[in-house]
C-alpha cells in the first residue's frame, strides 16, 4: 500500500511539473469482503494499512491538494432506515432498504471500521486532533469486536452477541455479566433459565443493533459538523448491490457445493436484485457533479479516463489506475 501511494504521488508531481500546473490528487478506495476466508477481518487489516500509509506519504503535502474517496454500502445504514415506497400504477410498492441487520452485522461493522481508520488519518494530516481522539477508542472496540467474530470461526452473529463489546458504553456491567452466566454452554448450565436467557438474548442483540446504529449517525453527524473534514473524505452513498467480478469467486465457490449450481446462482440473484444497483451507477456515484471542495473553487469530476497509466501489484493481487483529465484533478484507485 505505501508502495502504490509513493507510486501515485511520483506520477502526480511529475505531471505537475511537466504540464506546469496544480492538480488535485484523489485517492479512490474500494474494498469490502462479505464472503470468503475471515472476510471481515481481511476489511480492517487492508484499511489500517491504507491508513498507515496515507499518514506516511501524504504529511508534507498542502491540504488542498488531495482528497480521499471511500466506496461505501448501504449495508451501514442504521437499522431505523426507511424503506423505499413507489407507486406502481395503482399500488404502492414497497421495497425493503438495505441496512444494518442481524444478517449483515460483521460485514456492516467491519465496513464502519473501515471509514473510521481512514477518516483518522484524514483528521490527523488535517490536524483535527479534537476528532481523532473521538474516533480512536471507537476504532479499538470494533477490531476487538470484529477479530472476536473471526476467532468464534463461522463469523455468527448469535455467537458475537455473547461476547460483544459495546463501542458507546450503552451496557451496564451487570447486565453484560449476567447475560454471560446464563449463556448456554456455561458450565453452570442448571442455574440457567431458559426463558431469562431469551429474554436476555433479545434486549442484547437490540443493543447490538443499536449501538452500532449510533456508530454510523456519529458518521454523519461529524461530516455535518466538521465540512472541513467532508472536503477531504468522501464516502459514497446508494451503493447497495452492486454485482461485478470481485463477487465471483466466493459466490462460485457456495454455488458448486449445490445440487444444482445455476439455480443457486439465480436464486440468489433474483433474491437480492431488490436491493441491486448496476456497476454503471455504483461508478458513477464516486464522482457526483454537484459536489464541490475547498469553498467551492473546484468541480468534483464527472467523468474519468482509466486508461493513462497501470500499476498492478502482484503481491497483493491489487490493481491501481491513474489518470488525468482536464478537471485539474488527478485519480488513484486502491
Amino acid at each position: 500500500m505505501l508502495n502504490l501511494l509513493n507510486t501515485a504521488l511520483d506520477g502526480w508531481r511529475a505531471y505537475n511539473n511537466a504540464n506546469n500546473t496544480t492538480t488535485r490528487l484523489v485517492v479512490y478506495f474500494t474494498l469490502g469482503f462479505h464472503k470468503g476466508d475471515d472476510p471481515f477481518t481481511s476489511n480492517m487489516c487492508v484499511a489500517s494499512d491504507f491508513r498507515d500509509a496515507l499518514l506516511e506519504t501524504f504529511h508534507d503535502l498542502q491540504p488542498n491538494s488531495w482528497r480521499v474517496v471511500f466506496t461505501g454500502t448501504d449495508a451501514t445504514r442504521h437499522s431505523t432506515y426507511p424503506d423505499g415506497v413507489f407507486e406502481q400504477g395503482n399500488k404502492m410498492l414497497t421495497i425493503p432498504s438495505y441496512k444494518i441487520t442481524k444478517w449483515n452485522y460483521i460485514y456492516a461493522m467491519s465496513k464502519l471500521g473501515q471509514f473510521f481508520l481512514v477518516k483518522s488519518a484524514v483528521a490527523q494530516l488535517l490536524h483535527l486532533f479534537d476528532i481523532n481522539e473521538l474516533l480512536v477508542p471507537i476504532i479499538a472496540k470494533i477490531q476487538k469486536n470484529v477479530t472476536n467474530a473471526a476467532q468464534m470461526g463461522d463469523n455468527s452473529y448469535e455467537a458475537l452477541v455473547t461476547n460483544y463489546i459495546p463501542t458507546l458504553e450503552s451496557e451496564s456491567i451487570s447486565n453484560r455479566l449476567l447475560y454471560i452466566f446464563l449463556s448456554p454452554g456455561k458450565k453452570k448450565k442448571k442455574y440457567r433459565r431458559d426463558d431469562m436467557w431469551s429474554s436476555l438474548f433479545q434486549r442484547r442483540s437490540k443493543l447490538l443493533i443499536d449501538d452500532l446504529s449510533s456508530i454510523s449517525k456519529f458518521i454523519d453527524d461529524t461530516f455535518a459538523k466538521v465540512p472541513r473534514l467532508r472536503e477531504h473524505f468522501m464516502i459514497t452513498n446508494g451503493i447497495s448491490i452492486s454485482y461485478t467480478t470481485l463477487h465471483c469467486k466466493p459466490w462460485t465457490m457456495d454455488a458448486v457445493k449445490e445440487e444444482n449450481p445455476r439455480l443457486h446462482i439465480v436464486q440468489q440473484i433474483i433474491y437480492r436484485l431488490k436491493n441491486a444497483i448496476s456497476t454503471e451507477y455504483a461508478a458513477a456515484l464516486h464522482f457526483p457533479t454537484n459536489d464541490t471542495h475547498v469553498s467551492g473553487q473546484k468541480k468534483e469530476l464527472s467523468l474519468i479516463s482509466l486508461n493513462t497509466a497501470e500499476i498492478s501489484l502482484d503481491a497483493s493481487e491489487t490493481t491501481a489506475e491513474m489518470s488525468l483529465d482536464t478537471s485539474d484533478e488527478m485519480e488513484c484507485e486502491c
